[in-house]
């Protein structure tokens, strides 16, 4: 009956404009509530679009990179990143390159359109490619070598540095994490391969600021010296920041929403219409100079005042870095929504990542930077701020669908998975890329841990969609149609490739799957297919032997939903292209195991098979 569960083509992948890159391969995200219309321009902005707020749009397949490669963990596409020769003449905005003209991948948008045309809107190390972490050799070698000076000012800059970077990993983990963010989640589009592109240098503003301020410690008489803490000045930095760097802020990002500079520069950040924590750091060259002077405004007041230290350098940067990436995260955090709805006038001086959502998904609001009272001053606050944030927060029921059960391939392999590392997972397993050998030594141990500690039960990967354009029926025979969208996930089961092989393994693994077919079915979940080897004859005889070891101890019920795998699928749509009335049929190709299932059905169906 398995086939019965299979909605007739043709499927249309979502209701949206780009590839997006997850484990389940092109999409986007989980239908849910739909925002309201955008608001009108205030003469700042753009053209202010529906981008899809809280499930307004699903990402659908319309990239060109047609070369998909499996990774367990992850569909993939080919990346075709391409630089722009000297000697061809610089795009318009809007303007699609070509081959004979092209564009960083960095500059282009969602449908491959020129952004951010102005001057300096690359970076300076532009064409080092990653070789630009060579920048960083000269405060290692100081570090090394005992040269360092009396403030040790070099291993503090590689050690705010590698803080920024591991609270980066840190937030990406967690917004991309189902158990954690799933089900606050408020912008429900997939993630485009051409975002990943275009954000994939989003951590040069973290070495931009390290030779910023080396410059002014090395340049800048009396800027030296530092107490490691100073609690005056700490609250010297924190007044200067209230004042005058969210202020000029405030301006200066509306300025950036004038039409002309919109284009030339701040359309690199709107281009990425579902924000993600390194969306925050995302933006070009001299736009980042311009922010980097503005946060300075707190530091250079404080050591001004005679209160700064080495502790207002990290608070500040790795502070500002917290509260940057929380306003990008893209899930609310229900805790910090209660405290917001309790503290009186909490609302006014900080904002919620639905706050600043907004201002992605309708362009003319919510400009502040952490603080929204500038905006309710000025009259540019969305008033629905504090209810999306209320209805994300309270969380959402997903409706039952299909799950896809996978496991990982080797250790590396973990990588790929979408909370991992979206570097890892926008591109095909196992690639090219020389990090995979390089983090053996951290993924290995992992894996062990993985392998002794490990819950018995698969974790969620991602939950997608697809829009079905011929829904069926309701199995129980009402005639209004049941919901167009099948809802999908990918659920992994915590061993990898090598374990399946382990005869000792089997008990645990089959064990393993078995929780997920009862979870699934207690879900309500319509479909759950087994991937790769969990359907290994060996193991559980395409999980035949679960299935009625289930039905066994329920004295002979059978389960609410289908446990499938690739070639009960692959049987399933072979008979339901047959045509009905058919008599007879030769069947040829695999007449093996896909073959003897055909033919067996078809003959209980009373279908005269040769073969």
């Amino acid at each position: 009956d398995c086939y019965k569960t299979l909605f007739p083509p043709p499927f249309k992948m979502g209701r949206g404009g780009e590839a997006s890159y997850n484990n389940l391969g092109r999409g986007g995200g989980v239908g849910g509530v739909v925002a309201p219309a955008p608001a009108p321009s205030d003469g700042f902005g753009s053209d202010g679009s529906d981008n899809g707020l809280v499930g307004d749009s699903f990402a659908s397949s319309g990239n060109d990179r047609e070369s998909m490669k499996v990774g367990v963990g992850g569909f993939s596409l080919h990346r075709n990143l391409s630089v722009r020769s000297s000697s061809s003449a610089p795009l318009k905005f809007g303007e699609k390159p070509t081959a004979n003209n092209p564009a960083p991948a960095r500059f282009l948008d969602n449908h491959g359109r020129r952004i951010a045309t102005g001057f300096l809107a690359e970076f300076p190390w532009e064409p080092l490619g990653n070789y630009k972490y060579l920048l960083f050799v000269p405060f290692a070698v100081q570090v090394a070598m005992g040269w360092d000076d009396a403030d040790h000012w070099a291993f503090h800059t590689l050690a705010i540095a590698a803080m920024r970077y591991l609270m980066a990993c840190a937030w990406h983990f967690a917004s991309r994490c189902e158990a954690i963010s799933g089900r606050t989640r408020i912008n429900l589009k997939g993630v485009s391969f051409a975002q990943v592109d275009r954000e994939e240098n989003w951590d040069d503003y973290i070495l931009l600021q390290a030779l910023v301020v080396q410059a002014f410690h090395s340049f800048c008489p009396g800027f030296h010296s530092f107490p490691l803490n100073n609690s005056a000045g700490l609250w010297q930095m924190l007044a200067l920041h209230v004042g005058p760097t969210e202020f000029v802020y405030y301006w200066f990002h509306r300025y950036l929403h004038h039409h002309s500079l919109f284009q030339k520069y701040h359309s690199h950040h709107h281009a990425s219409f579902v924000a993600e924590p390194v969306t925050g750091s995302c933006h070009p060259f001299l736009e980042h100079v311009g922010y980097t002077a503005n946060f300075a405004i707190p530091l250079l007041g404080t050591w001004l005042f005679g209160g700064a230290s080495v502790a207002m350098f990290y608070i500040y940067l790795l502070g500002f870095d917290f509260l940057n990436e929380l306003g990008h995260c893209n899930f609310e955090l229900p805790l910090l929504t209660k405290l917001l709805d309790v503290v009186p006038f909490a609302r006014y001086l900080l904002y919620s990542p639905a706050f600043h959502s907004l201002h992605h998904s309708r362009v003319n609001t919510n400009y502040a930077l952490f603080m929204p009272i500038y905006d309710h001053i000025y009259g540019t606050a969305d008033p629905t701020s504090t209810s999306l944030s209320q209805t994300c927060a309270a969380g959402r029921k997903y409706a039952p669908g299909c799950v896809f059960l996978a496991h990982g391939v080797d250790a590396t392999s973990c990588l790929h998975l979408p909370f991992m590392s979206r570097e890892f997972a926008s591109k095909p397993y196992p690639g090219e890329n020389i990090m995979r050998h390089l983090l053996w030594p951290v993924t290995f141990p992992l894996m062990l841990a993985m392998w002794a500690i490990a819950p018995l039960q698969p974790f969620v990967a991602e939950r997608k969609e697809i829009l079905n354009r011929s829904p069926p029926k309701r199995p129980d025979g009402e005639d209004k149609p049941a919901s167009p969208y099948l809802q999908l996930q990918s659920w992994v089961v915590p061993r990898l490739g090598w374990h399946y092989f382990l005869p000792f393994e089997h008990k645990r693994i089959n064990s393993i799957i078995r929780t997920a077919v009862l979870r699934a079915e207690s879900e309500g979940q319509r479909v759950i297919g087994l991937g790769a080897l969990n359907k290994n004859e060996q193991l559980n005889g395409g999980g035949k032997a679960i299935v009625e070891e289930l039905e066994a101890q329920r004295g002979g019920k059978r389960l609410d939903l289908c446990v499938v795998h690739g070639n009960t699928l692959t049987a399933a749509c072979v008979i339901k292209g047959i045509p009905e009335g058919t008599r007879e049929i030769v069947l040829t190709g695999a007449t093996s195991k896909l073959g003897r299932a055909v033919a067996l059905y078809l003959c209980e169906k009373g279908v005269c098979v040769l073969m």
